[in-house]
């Protein structure tokens, strides 16, 4: 996620940019040319005719069933095996029904869950996300059952965790199928969580809006209340498989891949998506997306915008094709054949990752807004790709392993992009930030701490900008070669696992020596 500033009315400002409105002098970043472009694979575009369910053929149900060859869909090519190990593993398998006026999903899920541990688990956690971002009851189990034995969920962390009782425990190395039954409902108008969840008229945000399975760490599931603040989602990767019936006058844009579309011939529309190991799914609806498309090395980009100010979406979609080919080179390889940019209204923050789909609050798409303000959104979103979705961390009480890298990862494409100079800027702006806090305030933090500790400003200054000036204290002392080996080990061990402070600190330390890791724990722990 990136925080948003209101500057003046009708401008919002990143907190990155703060800085620069103090010294006065933005990064000079060159004009942007869009590439030329490669022909966009086959996929469904709006307006185009869908062909025709006929009701006597069923309509596909996801299951956790079988073989896992329809995710090789939603892969990269090269990349297609990297599903085969989830076959037992955790998966998701979701039926949707999604009606307006008022807005209501109704659900049917399946989940497998794996016991990855040395100990037999006696019952299962699911989190309900909506709720605690709500402040209501807004997601509800209506049933669960486990080999057609009914379960009754017992719902603790403010009704945001529900734990099942297992009828057997899950040996190690074993998995159980649980069914279940939900329903989500929305208020109208209202930014949920900066737009995580929205439900207006020209466009519905659902994210992290089904039962999900918790995370299982040191002998417990993870049942805190999550953060309003920052992002609230703790989640491991996973397989997802699935459909959703809508009213066709809206248009989808979701994670993972369609492989299949169809018109039910009632006013309704039948989706039906796979993803390769993605640790959520978020999907977003509009009567009035325009899309931008362009396919690169094997990666279909799709930027869904509201009407009007196509040179916007023509940049943001240059921007895209640019970072995603950045830090494939620097990183690792993006192992998806799908990213998904999507324009949508937010308050208080400036974009919002989820696997393989990002958004970008309106306002900054706007072309009354400075482009570079845009660029600098949208590069720090698709870096989540790599820091939160494809290596995981506890953004609740660890926000800043995921946060302060993609803040980094900024300066990395900059640099890579522009030049030196621009880095520097983008180093400029960062500094400035801290030093303007710490002179006013009269006080310094560590980055490495929970959401909840910080106040706004403080989670903003010192997780969004002292975080990843550690990064370049390392680029300083060791070199730019050094830093980008350090992160792409890093990335190639953690990929589709998840991450904690303690494991940068280990890779910090063996890569880089003695000398970096005290730097380290002076910025992490404030030791």
């Amino acid at each position: 996620m990136n925080l948003s500033i209101k500057f003046r009315p009708g401008i919002v400002i990143t907190t990155l940019a703060l800085s620069v409105l103090a010294c006065g002098q933005p990064p000079v970043l060159p004009p942007t040319t869009p590439t030329e472009t490669e022909q966009p694979s086959a996929t469904f575009v709006p307006g185009t005719p869908l062909p025709t369910h006929n009701p006597d053929q069923p309509l596909a149900t996801p299951t956790v069933a079988g073989d896992v060859s329809l995710h090789y869909q939603a892969m990269r090519a090269g990349f297609e095996s990297d599903v085969d190990g989830y076959a037992d593993g955790l998966r998701y398998a979701v039926a949707l029904e999604l009606t307006t006026d008022p807005l209501q999903v109704s659900g049917t899920e399946t989940i497998r869950y794996k016991n990855n541990g040395t100990s037999p688990l006696s019952d299962l956690v699911l989190r309900l996300y909506p709720n605690a971002l709500t402040g209501q009851d807004s997601l509800q189990i209506t049933a669960a059952s486990i080999g057609g034995q009914s379960i009754e969920p017992q719902l603790d962390g403010r009704d945001t965790a529900a734990r099942l009782a297992l009828p057997q425990a899950v040996e190690p190395g074993n998995s159980v199928d649980l069914d279940l039954t939900f329903t989500l409902s929305l208020p109208e108008d209202e930014y949920i969580g900066y737009g995580r969840l929205l439900n207006q008229s020209d466009i519905i945000v659902l994210s992290s809006f089904v039962p999900m399975m918790s995370v299982y760490e040191e002998g417990d599931w993870w049942a805190e209340f999550p953060s309003v603040q920052g992002d609230p989602a703790y989640s491991e990767s996973a397989l997802w498989d699935v459909t959703l019936i809508a009213p066709t006058r809206l248009t989808v844009a979701a994670s993972g891949s369609t492989v299949d579309t169809a018109d039910m011939g009632d006013n309704r529309t039948y989706y039906h998506y796979v993803t390769g190991p993605m640790r959520d799914f978020s999907v977003a609806l509009s009567p009035q997306f325009e899309l931008d498309q362009n396919s690169q090395d094997g990666i279909q980009i799709n930027v869904w915008s509201a009407p009007g100010e196509s040179s916007m979406d023509s940049k943001s979609l240059d921007i895209t094709m640019h970072t995603l080919s950045i830090f494939d080179s620097t990183f690792g390889t993006y192992p998806f054949a799908e990213f998904d940019m999507v324009e949508s209204p937010m308050r208080g923050a400036g974009g919002i990752e989820y696997p393989g789909l990002v958004y970008i609050d309106s306002e900054e798409w706007s072309s009354d807004i400075s482009g570079d303000i845009l660029e600098i959104t949208q590069v720090h979103e698709t870096a989540h790709q790599w820091w939160y979705s494809l290596v995981g961390n506890n953004q609740v009480s660890q926000p800043w392993v995921d946060e302060s890298l993609a803040q980094y990862s900024v300066e990395v494409y900059l640099r890579e992009r522009y030049g030196e100079r621009a880095a520097e800027s983008i180093r400029n702006w960062y500094q400035e930030t801290v030093q303007s806090y710490e002179s006013s305030r009269g006080e310094t933090m560590p980055v490495g701490l929970p959401v909840d500790q910080y106040d706004g400003e403080q989670y903003g200054v010192f997780v969004y900008s002292r975080g990843p000036l550690l990064y370049s204290q390392y680029e300083d002392d060791y070199g730019v070669a050094a830093v980008y080996k350090l992160l792409s080990d890093y990335f190639d061990h953690y990929h589709y696992r998840i991450a904690h402070s303690s494991d940068l600190e280990q890779i910090v330390t063996t890569e880089l020596g003695e000398d970096a890791h005290a730097t380290f724990e002076d910025v992490v722990y404030g030791k």
